[in-house]
């Protein structure tokens, strides 16, 4: 069985989680959006990836949304970990 991108083991240090996050999203192919309308406001995070063994035009879109750009990874992860377990798929 092959392991899905990002399966290791979380860190405590937020900088590497957030290089984490960052390297599962191009590993991937996916994006991160910033989204803030009111400056007092909360932030607001979307991470973007296609399904798993989605190319091109193919798959479905999950979103991942956070307060942070690691819990919007985080989110986004998840259900593409969910996916790629249902799909069986092969990475």
């Amino acid at each position: 069985m092959t392991t899905p991108p990002g399966t290791s083991a979380r860190q405590a240090d937020p900088s590497l989680a957030y290089a984490r996050a960052i390297a599962w999203l191009r590993e991937v192919d996916g994006r991160l959006m910033h989204k803030r309308d009111d400056p007092d406001g909360p932030d607001g995070w979307v991470a973007i990836v296609r399904t798993p063994g989605a190319t091109g035009r193919g798959g479905h879109l999950i979103l991942g949304f956070g307060d942070s750009p690691v819990a919007a990874v985080s989110t986004a992860r998840d259900a593409w970990h969910d996916a790629w377990r249902e799909s069986g798929a092969v990475h």
